[in-house]
């Protein structure tokens, strides 16, 4: 991982001095004004939903986007509109990827991390907001309860983000997915809504909080219905949604690379790291083919 932490020079300095003043300003306001107001309201109407505090949030993120004139985002939401039940399945990038998921239509829950909770601020927005908590998990039970905890949300009328890495990339490269996200989908028969983001250069993992690139991409793909995915085997239908959210990320680091003279992965070691990648690609490509477990819509 050394090795892929470029030196911090000016730019990477400056654009960090800006970008997180602004974000602990708005983080300021929040808190300092709505949030009290929030929880009363979420007290008396909206104990079973807790969706108020998510609209707030979701209001600053979105204007964080607005306001940061730094900031180059590329956001394609494939006309996609709010509907449920739904799963959105992300690849985890960057701390920045948090951020982006907001940009998703509808209200949601997140399975995030126990561990987040401490942190001031955003802990208390994650309890607040009634996501579904994991924690290091010790046996299948604590596993069991954890999908029951979801599958129960979504009943409830809610939607559901989901990293099925679990854990940040650390070459921005996609890691296996668990199968607990894919467990909560068959019990609910939720729509699987696949989201690329190439946003491990924004705030890189073990990278500390240096913002090294101030342009995100963000494309969501293709719904998937429960009809299309009902008779795959579970770990052959995660696998086939990793193929495809890695595919796709290959292509918009492709465009990028031709768009964008200052795009990092324009480097030569990114460039090789994309190329094994591309490679272990199509081999994973012919084996989903031979089993026939390739999702494939629009081509």
């Amino acid at each position: 991982m050394k090795e892929l932490n470029d030196k911090i020079n000016f730019k990477i300095f400056l654009k960090t001095i800006i970008t997180w003043p602004l974000v602990g300003f708005l983080i300021l306001i929040e808190f300092s004004i709505f949030i009290i107001p929030a929880i009363i309201l979420t007290l008396l109407f909206d104990m079973k939903h807790k969706r108020i505090l998510f609209w707030i949030i979701r209001f600053y993120i979105r204007l964080f986007f607005k306001i940061f004139i730094l900031g180059k985002f590329k956001i394609d939401l494939n006309n996609i509109k709010p509907k449920s039940p739904r799963i959105y399945i992300l690849n985890h990038a960057s701390q920045f990827d948090t951020f982006l998921m907001y940009l998703l239509p509808g209200s949601f829950k997140v399975l995030v991390k126990k561990a987040y909770t401490k942190i001031p601020f955003i802990g208390w927005s994650i309890l607040l907001t009634g996501n579904v908590l994991v924690k290091k998990m010790e046996n299948d039970f604590e596993e069991s309860n954890i999908i029951q905890d979801a599958i129960k949300i979504i009943k409830e009328g809610n939607n559901l983000v989901i990293f099925p890495e679990g854990t940040k990339n650390k070459t921005g490269g996609v890691s296996r997915f668990k199968t607990g996200g894919f467990k909560i989908a068959y019990e609910t028969k939720s729509e699987i809504v696949p989201v690329v983001l190439d946003t491990w250069n924004s705030i890189r993992p073990g990278g500390g909080a240096w913002i090294r690139d101030i342009k995100a991409w963000m494309k969501v793909l293709d719904p998937i219905s429960y009809d299309e995915y009902k008779d795959i085997d579970i770990r052959d239908l995660a696998r086939s949604i990793r193929f495809k959210i890695t595919e796709e990320l290959l292509k918009i680091r492709d465009i990028r690379r031709n768009t964008e003279k200052d795009y990092y992965r324009n480097m030569e070691k990114y460039k090789k790291l994309d190329e094994e990648l591309h490679h272990k690609l199509m081999d994973y490509r012919k084996k989903l083919l031979n089993e026939s477990v390739y999702i494939n819509k629009k081509g």
